[in-house]
């Protein structure tokens, strides 16, 4: 039964350690997944950016190249200006990314714009003077074909800003009668991170690679341009980042994912492969419970069959001792009426030993029918001692198990018929041994225990539940009968060791 309970323990244990041991795997494999996600996410934000703006670098070359305004920059008159601001317009219709296309003379004055969500060009009379637009002055630096790209700012019509807010980003090309600018739609351009960001746990940022200002923010497929109080990424967060840089600009695309979240959908992950082990575990244990339980009932019947067994020996030890008792006497007299005729010394010495066991066992036979004992002091230490080296002096004549002393080098005295102890002892310790085998092992201890004097014997035998190979148990039915008689007790139960026990416990004091 124990080899079942500590099997069922050690499969719960080892579920229970392979469960954590593939839940920290789980965990580190989606980190890991996490991270690479992460990275990607933030290098594919930053390719897409960074291939729009090289597509508005080809546009611009494209619209500063056409005929037409070619034309008009070498010969400005009234029909070449009519003919740019004619293919100005076919562009604006083919690319409608940009919701202005302008030139600015060399004064930084416009001199055509195209609004794309007016299409219409704008008149002369409402363009505007951007020479102190901030764009234009960087633009005039340039030399001649060079592109440029702004910051990312709001949309400014005559000196304010737009309402509401376009966040426009600006590309252009240096002429050398002026510049060729495309205002697009920041909106527009990042639209890859505001996708990629409805389907990410996390955050994505565009920020100012040289200040770290956060300039726009996605979360969840929405965005913030220009968030006054962005908020920080925690220590454990998986943070990473990929640059842009074009025409003197540099940004970072930053993609923040919260460790949290990474370890809930790792739980979320394990959590059927964690219910499935539980089951097992609870099934197991159920199991070994069960197991457990059913050995406990059925041992308990085995001594309660065997208790009854030899209670009914008991009842018969009296009868068994009065019938006894007509031969050892006849034994005794014959023994007693042999002496004289016996004129050898050793003879005589043979039937000396003879007479003095045959009057030990008359007088337990006679002790079964006594309804009580003479009580003596008697050193139980010492008498087992004497049972136990006893015992050991047999050993070339029969193999025996080994035996563990624990006995006390004080005496330990009990108030009880030394004949009578010794009898117990020597019965309950070979049928200890005999339980045991050759190769096993008895545990032999003297001890005093609440004004009491005990004497435990143990075997790691098969226990009380195997069937005794020879007899009929009578030794321990005598064993409890004379224990009894001398004012103790004999207890056999099952031993933590695996096989049985026998205390006996005698008293310290004389019986009133």
């Amino acid at each position: 039964m124990r080899r079942i309970v500590v099997l069922a323990s050690v499969a719960i244990v080892g579920i229970l350690a392979v469960s954590w041991t593939l839940y920290r795997r789980r965990v580190r494999a989606e980190l890991d997944a996490a991270t690479a996600r992460t990275a990607a996410l933030a290098a594919h934000v930053a390719s897409t950016f960074d291939a729009d703006i090289d597509r508005a670098a080809r546009d611009l070359r494209l619209l500063s190249g056409l005929d037409a305004f070619r034309q008009m920059i070498d010969r400005p008159t009234p029909e070449t200006l009519a003919l740019a601001r004619r293919d100005f317009g076919s562009f604006a219709h083919s690319h409608p990314d940009y919701f202005q296309i302008r030139y600015l003379d060399a004064t930084g004055r416009e001199v055509i714009r195209f609004d794309t969500l007016a299409h219409t060009v704008i008149a002369a009379e409402t363009l505007q003077d951007k020479s102190d637009r901030y764009y234009w002055k960087e633009l005039a630096r340039l030399p001649e074909r060079s592109v440029y790209v702004s910051p990312l700012d709001w949309n400014v019509e005559f000196g304010r800003r737009e309402e509401p807010g376009r966040p426009t980003l600006r590309f252009g090309v240096r002429e050398a009668s002026g510049a060729v600018l495309l205002n697009a739609d920041a909106r527009v351009v990042l639209r890859s991170m505001r996708e990629a960001s409805a389907g990410f746990s996390g955050r994505i940022r565009l920020t100012d690679a040289a200040t770290g200002r956060v300039i726009v923010e996605a979360a969840g497929g929405e965005w913030t341009f220009f968030p006054e109080s962005p908020a920080r990424a925690g220590p454990d967060d998986i943070v990473r980042e990929a640059s842009v840089e074009r025409a003197g600009q540099a940004w970072r695309v930053v993609a923040i994912l919260p460790h949290a979240g990474v370890a809930a959908e790792a739980v979320r992950g394990f959590r059927d492969q964690f219910a499935a082990t539980g089951l097992i575990v609870l099934l197991l244990a159920g199991a070994a419970a069960v197991a457990l339980r059913a050995e406990r009932l059925r041992a308990g019947r085995a001594l309660l069959i065997e208790r009854t067994r030899l209670a009914t020996v008991g009842e018969m030890a009296p009868a068994i001792a009065h019938e006894l008792r007509n031969p050892l006497q006849a034994m005794l007299t014959a023994a007693r009426t042999l002496r004289s005729d016996v004129s050898g010394e050793d003879g005589r010495r043979l039937l000396d030993v003879l007479t003095e066991e045959i009057v030990r066992l008359d007088r337990i036979a006679g002790g079964l029918l006594a309804d009580g004992r003479r009580s003596e002091p008697t050193d139980v230490a010492a008498l087992a001692r004497r049972v136990v080296d006893l015992l050991d002096a047999g050993r070339s004549e029969r193999p025996l198990p080994r035996v563990h002393r624990d006995l006390p080098d004080a005496p330990a005295v009990a108030v009880a018929p030394a004949d009578t102890i010794k009898q117990v002892l020597w019965n309950v310790l070979l049928n200890a041994c005999e339980a045991a085998g050759p190769r096993g092992n008895v545990w032999v201890r003297v001890a005093r225990e609440d004004g009491r004097v005990t004497v435990d014997v143990e075997d790691d035998g098969p226990g009380l539940s195997a069937p005794k190979p020879d007899g009929h148990g009578i030794g321990l039915v005598l064993s409890d009968r004379l224990a009894a008689l001398a004012g103790g007790a004999l207890e056999i139960t099952p031993s933590p060791r695996g096989g049985a026990r026998a205390r006996l416990a005698l008293p310290v004091e004389a019986r009133s």
